[in-house]
């Protein structure tokens, strides 16, 4: 509940500590530094004296034993290297006798401390001033990947960057096994290629310049030429199957992705037979990949999907992570109402004409106050393909309950009531339904304008459920064809 700019001296629990901001694997990365001075029984601290030595709790700046994770692949904002580069010389400026990672064993000692710190910026700023430097000379994201990661492989640029790991001395696993220096710049977690990647995309975008890539190709009817150029399903997946016998899985992973993806939904029997071949292939070349694979995530995606061709059964519902109904139901009620607004089936509502609105008021009731907000009203404006969320009046202040009762179709709906139906959202649009029906009839639930039944019908015919089931991510999907109004 307190906020600051830079720096905050606190005292908690007796222990005097000093949280300075260090943005770095995300933007809101707090580091604690805990002086001894301040901390020791009969010492007077000099006024304004937080330098050290002491204790650093150095969050995710320093991620461990492992190349720090500058892009995750799970999906992440962009990560500045160069903010990164600059908390860990922060970080630097005290006098360290030990630090603790939110992830990986502390590492103590001054001069272990300094060692890592400085080879950790090191390798963060190689890898940025690099990717800068060849893409200046006009070579492409993939290609970066490539020479930025033979850069730093090579020999003598890692002694460079790793110079004076060997002398660090790691603390014990909790497994009594020593942590090898120079694990704290391998791919473990994070890698060079999609550091690379990310910088490039951070810094430029996704274009290119070659204008190829403005409007091309859709991937599957591009696949389909392709297939087709190259002799059809049946040649190209004789091709993988040889090159894996030839060491080769990724150029197989590759080449039945063709197959794979100019194949998918295609009901003739031979095209079929070869799509289903392609899989297993696949499957064979991303399971060898990731017997191979050094960083453990790379492993992962390489494993889950191998299983995903081969059919295995995967989760079929999404229960956990930040989307979680206990997560969204736990949030300001507006966050949910605006979130719907990523869901609007936008083919089916541009040609509806002038506009509708959807109102929702969350009342303040015994045992409820909406997170100490009190009443909160919002209004979804749906006109052509957008829903505008509303949250205040023009005047600037809150909407009220009459406000919302304006809107074409509106409820009351208290947030308890919203909580108990989002659960009930993540078993699919029947389940949430009759939460909604059951919520009414308990009385949790008021139509401020139009019925229940009015209101939940236009839901559903507006708005996409929420998905619940995870997407073909390896197969992947066909492409749309969206018919104009």
């Amino acid at each position: 509940s307190r906020t600051f700019a830079n720096d905050l001296y606190v005292t908690a629990a007796g222990v005097h500590m000093k949280l300075f901001y260090a943005p770095s694997e995300t933007n809101d990365e707090l580091a604690i530094f805990v002086p001894d001075s301040r901390n020791q029984t009969g010492v007077t601290p000099k006024k304004d004296d937080w330098g050290g030595p002491g204790l650093m709790f150095s969050a995710e700046v320093l991620q461990g034993p492992a190349f720090p994770n500058i892009y995750s692949l799970r999906g992440t904002t962009y990560r500045d290297p160069t903010e990164w580069v600059r908390s860990i010389d922060a970080m630097r400026a005290y006098n360290s006798w030990c630090i603790v990672p939110s992830h990986g064993p502390p590492l103590c000692g001054p001069k272990n401390v300094q060692t890592l710190m400085r080879n950790y910026r090191d390798a963060v700023q190689f890898t940025y001033d690099q990717t800068i430097r060849w893409m200046n000379k006009g070579y492409r994201m993939d290609q970066l990947a490539i020479i930025v990661e033979q850069l730093y492989l090579k020999r003598g640029e890692e002694e460079r960057i790793m110079k004076d790991l060997d002398t660090i001395e790691p603390i014990l696993n909790v497994d009594h096994k020593v942590v090898d220096p120079r694990d704290y710049l391998r791919p473990f977690y994070g890698s060079v290629p999609q550091a690379v990647r990310e910088i490039y995309m951070g810094s430029v975008g996704w274009f290119q310049a070659d204008p190829t890539q403005l409007r091309p190709t859709p991937p599957d009817e591009l696949a389909r030429r392709y297939v087709g150029l190259m002799g059809g399903g049946a040649r190209i997946n004789d091709v993988a199957r040889q090159a894996i016998g030839d060491g080769d899985p990724e150029y197989a992973a590759e080449l039945t992705t063709q197959v794979i993806t100019a194949y998918l939904g295609d009901s003739d029997p031979a095209k079929l037979a070869q799509f289903n071949d392609a899989k297993t292939i696949k499957a064979r070349a991303l399971t060898e990949l990731g017997a191979r694979a050094e960083n453990p995530n790379w492993r992962n995606f390489y494993i889950t999907a191998a299983r995903e061709l081969q059919n295995y059964p995967l989760p079929t519902a999404i229960t956990g992570g930040l989307v979680s109904p206990g997560v969204i139901g736990n949030l300001p009620a507006g966050a949910w109402v605006n979130s719907l607004t990523f869901r609007l089936r936008a083919e089916d509502t541009a040609p509806l004409p002038g506009q509708k609105s959807m109102g929702f008021w969350f009342p303040s009731v015994k045992g409820d106050d909406n997170q100490g907000f009190g009443p909160l009203g919002y209004i979804l404006v749906v006109r052509g393909g957008i829903a505008e969320f509303v949250a205040k009046r023009p005047d600037g202040a809150l909407l009220t309950r009459d406000d919302v009762a304006h809107a074409t179709y509106a409820i009351s709906i208290e947030q308890k009531a919203l909580a108990e139906i989002l659960n009930r959202e993540a078993e699919g649009p029947k389940a949430f339904t009759e939460a909604l029906l059951k919520a009414y009839r308990e009385h949790k639930i008021l139509a401020l304008n139009g019925t229940i039944e009015d209101f939940a019908s236009v839901f559903f015919k507006w708005f996409d459920p929420k998905p619940v089931v995870l997407p073909p991510l390896t197969v992947g999907l066909p492409t749309p064809v969206i018919a104009p109004h």
